[in-house]
């Protein structure tokens, strides 16, 4: 590969992608700041909840990571083209991976530690309850065979339901792996099959949790294997698992969870599970361990790199070989969308959410990979053809009242509707997502074209600590939410409160901890303050995470 560098003209900032890139990175607040006031899963239930933060969350979703994709695309053809395919090799690994990986270590330690005993915090026990404080259901959760046997002894039924959430039991004891208490419960006719308030069966549970002792239990006592139609439990992430556990006063790490579903695995085998029985034991233990690591918010970094080895794979492969180009008139007009909708429309019919699915695991889903990277080389392509005119989203003020005003509404209702009817989404919503994330994507690109096309002050400090804020801010929001969860305010005033907030002390931490720091420098390259640059010497910082430097 050659860098082409000596033969053309040095590529003109792009200070509206500069800008727009940052504050779609900033906007990562915004979407997680929304989970305590309208999703039950989260983990933190805000007393004040306003579900129409949920559609806030799915309209920014829908375009935000697109764009995203579409610029790393962008930006990684710049560095390909100007420095050479191991230059931008080097580059990603100094300013994507190691961040990445050092952030694995640093900021999803302090995600889960923010997440320990958020029920104790957001949804205390009410002081006067009618069930007494020790029941048939804290006997077994405890695995106390004694205490239980008196409550049966009593006349209580044996498969009698918790009535805050329709675990019995069995449940509880299999949750916490009690095997004893299992054997004895199954012993007084204990129903193995029956099902809670969320549709678990005790063992699909156990297998979520990798108890792998009661699962063995559970399937001699008659346990019915998990549907083959339907997501295995042994896949659920690490990060559902925890909320599942906490929502039932089950203790569990995620170490204990990971190895204990390799045991659980070989279980399953023994007793023909069909989904099981066809890997064999290294493939097992790949998919647990893969599925058991949750990788929260950093995942977009990690199939950033993926992204870009595919990249080099095919630039390499393209340098072999001689392809015709796009003609310029089918990526620069709004023709492009004629063939961008139906391509992208093919990932997403098998996706479930509003916009991508979320795949946060080290083994992506290969259809969420695949609709990133087409976005990623939109935006590869786009570079090539140097489009100083604003030729690819010169219909911008059409495009951005269409997606909002009715791909948006219209593809969110019918998204909600054929899901609830069918499980499914229909083909006619894949093709109002897409269609609402390509509007909004171009038309963002061209509205920023309009307002910082050039160079703002602001706009490039914030380019820069826009990074930052995306690495760290999951943290402080979540301890934010449980803080305010319990406040007797509306959910706008405390949702805006934790944006603000969020916002304001991580500017703070990035001016004077990070920015003109060792941290700075490893994550944007180095930065000289102010005061020690010379009069007329012209400084142009790197944009976050994806600058050229």
């Amino acid at each position: 590969m050659t860098t082409e560098t000596s033969s053309k003209p040095k590529t003109p900032r792009r200070h509206d992608l500069d800008a727009l890139r940052a504050i779609a990175m900033i906007m990562g607040i915004v979407l997680h700041a929304t989970y305590s006031f309208y999703d039950p899963y989260w983990g933190i239930t805000d007393v004040s909840q306003l579900p129409a933060l949920g559609q806030l969350f799915s309209s920014i979703h829908g375009w935000r990571m697109p764009l995203f994709f579409m610029m790393s695309g962008f930006f990684t053809m710049m560095l390909w083209r100007k420095r050479g395919a191991f230059a931008l090799l080097k580059h990603r690994y100094r300013r994507v991976f190691l961040p990445f990986v050092v952030s694995v270590f640093v900021f999803i330690p302090l995600t889960i530690l923010a997440r320990v005993d958020i029920t104790r915090f957001t949804n205390p026990a009410p002081v006067e309850t009618a069930v007494p404080a020790v029941t048939l259901w804290t006997e077994a959760r405890d695995g106390n065979i004694t205490g239980m046997e008196g409550f049966i002894n009593e006349g209580i039924d044996v498969n009698a339901a918790d009535p805050d959430n329709g675990n019995t039991a069995v449940m509880l004891a299999s949750f916490n792996g009690h095997a004893e208490a299992v054997d004895w419960l199954v012993a007084q006719g204990a129903d193995v099959n029956a099902v809670n308030n969320d549709g678990l069966t005790a063992l699909n549970g156990t297998i979520s949790l990798g108890r792998a002792n009661t699962v063995d239990r559970l399937l001699v006592a008659g346990a019915a294997l998990p549907d083959p139609d339907e997501a295995h439990p042994i896949t659920l992430s690490g990060n559902d698992v925890r909320a599942f556990a906490s929502s039932y006063g089950v203790g569990a790490s995620i170490v204990n969870m990971t190895l204990g579903k390799v045991s659980v695995s070989g279980v399953l085998s023994e007793f023909g599970d069909p989904a099981i029985a066809q890997q064999n034991a290294i493939l097992q233990i790949v998919n647990v361990v893969n599925e058991s690591i949750f990788l929260y918010h950093l995942w977009f970094l990690w199939q950033l790199c993926l992204l870009v080895l595919v990249f080099v794979g095919i630039m390499w492969v393209l340098g072999k070989i001689n392809l015709p180009h796009l003609p310029r008139w089918m990526v620069m007009s709004p023709v492009n969308v004629l063939w961008l909708i139906p391509l992208t429309m093919i990932p997403q019919s098998f996706m479930t959410a509003y916009g991508p699915d979320l795949s946060g695991t080290i083994i992506p889903d290969f259809d969420v990979l695949v609709y990133y990277f087409i976005f990623f080389n939109f935006g590869a392509y786009y570079f090539t053809l140097d489009d100083r005119r604003g030729d690819v989203s010169r219909g911008w003020w059409i495009m951005l009242p269409v997606a909002i005003f009715i791909l948006f509404p219209v593809g969110y209702a019918e998204r909600k509707a054929s899901f609830e009817a069918t499980g499914d989404a229909s083909l006619w919503s894949a093709f109002l997502i897409v269609t609402y994330a390509w509007f909004m994507v171009l038309g963002l690109t061209g509205l920023f074209r309009v307002l910082f096309s050039g160079e703002s002050r602001v706009m490039r400090y914030l380019s820069d600590a826009s990074y930052w804020l995306y690495l760290a801010h999951l943290p402080l929001v979540i301890v934010l939410q449980r803080v305010v969860s319990e406040w007797q305010l509306p959910a706008l005033v405390k949702f805006t409160l934790i944006i603000a907030f969020t916002t304001v002390v991580l500017l703070a931490m990035y001016d004077l901890f990070v920015r003109y720091t060792f941290i700075g420098t490893f994550l944007n390259g180095p930065r000289k303050r102010p005061e020690r640059v010379r009069k007329n010497t012209p400084t142009t910082p790197a944009p976050a995470a994806e600058g050229a430097d």
